[in-house]
């Protein structure tokens, strides 16, 4: 089956062959292509001040945890299910805003941002037909290619080449994974950037990492907003490190806790994932 599997560079025969899939598999790829162009969003640090957390990492990453949630959330009850989707579509909602809102000065930063929301927004179509899914995966594609073409790291055209070829191969390892049988679950908790011939080794371009070092660097010297909760969050997705569903439901926070900041927020966070950890210590 896998031979089967598209080449994503080719933007028509990548949506084209989407089309023809479930619903889950171009929400899980859309998920998992906004991850890879994330730490992008370091070119915000220099140009949009001490804001730049607040306005675009922080609802860009709210985004990209929404798939997670909304994978989980099939197996809940109704009202667990109600409320992790009201906060998935919030996600898209505030990711957009963010893309939208970002300064010129901040192109790439822009469309990572905007590769996010299409993510997002995959996750809320659940239960629409699957042209629209596979249409936002083929959304969340494009904002890539554009990220890697605005972005001062892939100034020489043959990098920008190399860099969206990684990328592609990427999005290739995950479609061949779910034309070999494997479930949302499964694809979700690989590597993001899975290495050609082991998938469940982690693979991540040298410029995916510098990027990454220099966004969490920003992020974690902000010392008294606690980002730990989304660096760490982040660095597992990229080691491939399994999802917790109680864990992630620790950012199923109220509307009024996100709308009230990331010091507010993460200590929040932070406080839910401790309570889960001492009770499976003392359940153990």
């Amino acid at each position: 089956m896998a031979d089967q599997v598209p080449d994503f560079r080719v933007g028509i025969e990548a949506e084209l062959w989407l089309r023809t899939q479930p619903r889950h598999v171009p929400q899980v790829i859309a998920a998992r292509a906004a991850l890879r162009v994330f730490p992008l969003l370091s070119v915000a640090t220099a140009r949009l001040g001490d804001r730049y957390a607040e306005d675009l990492v922080l609802p860009v990453l709210r985004a990209l945890a929404s798939p997670l949630l909304a994978n989980g959330l099939k197996r809940k009850g109704e009202a667990e299910q109600a409320r992790a989707a009201g906060s998935v579509r919030a996600a898209a909602s505030a990711s957009a805003s963010a893309a939208r809102s970002a300064p010129d000065a901040v192109d790439a930063a822009a469309i990572a941002a905007k590769a996010a929301s299409a993510a997002a927004s995959s996750a809320i179509y659940a239960d629409a037909d699957g042209l629209t899914a596979a249409s936002l995966a083929s959304d969340t594609a494009d904002a890539a290619r554009a990220v890697f073409a605005a972005s001062d790291d892939f100034a020489a055209p043959e990098a920008s080449r190399v860099a969206f070829t990684a990328f592609a191969a990427a999005a290739s390892s995950d479609a061949a994974a779910f034309a070999d049988g494997a479930p949302s679950r499964s694809v979700l908790d690989r590597p993001a950037w899975p290495s050609a011939g082991e998938p469940s080794r982690p693979a991540t371009p040298a410029w995916a990492s510098k990027a990454w070092t220099t966004l969490r660097a920003g992020l974690e010297a902000r010392h008294d907003e606690n980002w730990r909760v989304w660096t760490d969050w982040y660095q597992d997705r990229l080691d491939g490190k399994p999802s917790d569903w109680e864990l992630e439901r620790a950012r199923l926070q109220p509307p009024e806790t996100w709308e009230a900041g990331p010091k507010i927020l993460n200590a929040a966070i932070a406080e839910r994932l401790a309570q889960i950890e001492a009770e499976r210590r003392a359940a153990a």
